[in-house]
């Protein structure tokens, strides 16, 4: 075959070559396992380094309908507090295939969150043919400020198409939750440090914020009470008290120590019945002493 001859065909194969270099991205892939797109996923270094990916997959495992993309925060929890400035985020966003996730971010609407993207599939081997149908991601922001707040999630899902461009789904989730790193304020109203002629003690105290769990420690033994209560039946004698709150993120408030005395006196009643219990043992001590005398005159 002359050279001619063999133009023609070296053309058509440096054509199909380019073709499949320049294979657009959204495509279907053709990776090998899902443990092989995750460990390489893993291999890249993440645009902020507190993300985890924990599944990368193209079979749908996290989209339970399995015919429509989800986008699933499954932390933080809507309307929950928490103690600390570094909250976990963890998203689950999933697509049907040939549908994949191309791009995950948040922003959040304390000051310098930002608008931060922390998945992009350029960034873990798209060259690879590596398009997730499913992901789980855990990242933590910091410097969260004590509030109210709300951060926004937001996923980009590509659909390949063989004769056109791909089609582009927007998905966003948004959830509430509180910061609340201040502990909280509790005092002790009564007991106060005195004695107390009375077997009943109220306990009455404050707390500057709504309480998820309330005790006391008296003499030692710990009790939990939902507000102010009785110390009844309170035995004469020196007494210490203590009472702990913690608050609806978890902050645990010890209030100061209170030493009070119980001092009941006794009653007219309880007296005479003293007094007449003490005649009988004199009267029956003497009794026997005159019995006994007598006996041994005999």
């Amino acid at each position: 075959m002359n050279k001619r001859a063999l133009a023609p065909i070296l053309i058509a194969c440096l054509f199909a070559s380019i073709l499949v270099a320049i294979q657009p991205p959204f495509l279907q892939p053709t990776a090998d396992s899902a443990s092989t797109a995750l460990a390489a996923a893993q291999s890249y270094p993440p645009p902020d380094p507190t993300l985890v990916i924990s599944q990368w997959d193209w079979n749908n495992t996290l989209n339970p309908s399995n015919d429509s993309s989800i986008l699933m925060i499954t932390a933080p929890q809507e309307g929950k507090a928490y103690n600390t400035n570094s909250v976990n985020l963890a998203i689950n966003v999933g697509a049907t295939a040939p549908s994949f996730v191309y791009t995950v971010s948040y922003t959040g609407d304390w000051p310098n969150s930002g608008n931060n993207l922390f998945f992009h599939l350029g960034n873990y081997g798209d060259g690879l043919r590596l398009f997730p149908t499913a992901l789980s991601l855990t990242l933590k922001p910091t410097g969260i400020p004590d509030g109210n707040h709300t951060i926004t999630v937001y996923a980009v899902i590509l659909r390949g198409q063989a004769d056109g461009p791909a089609i582009v789904t927007n998905l966003s989730k948004s959830v509430n939750f509180t910061v609340d790193t201040t502990f909280p304020d509790v005092k002790i109203l009564s007991p106060q440090n005195k004695s107390y002629k009375s077997s009943k003690v109220p306990l009455d105290f404050t707390v500057n914020e709504p309480a998820s769990n309330i005790s006391y420690n008296l003499d030692g033994q710990k009790s939990l009470i939902n507000e102010n209560t009785t110390l009844a039946e309170m035995p004469n004698g020196n007494h210490s008290l203590t009472v702990f709150v913690t608050d609806q993120a978890g902050n645990t408030a010890v209030s100061d120590n209170v030493q009070f005395t119980v001092n009941v006196p006794n009653s007219p009643s309880t007296a005479f019945s003293i007094t007449l219990m003490a005649i009988i043992a004199v009267v029956t001590l003497v009794a026997g002493l005159v019995i006994a005398k007598k006996t041994r005159h005999r």
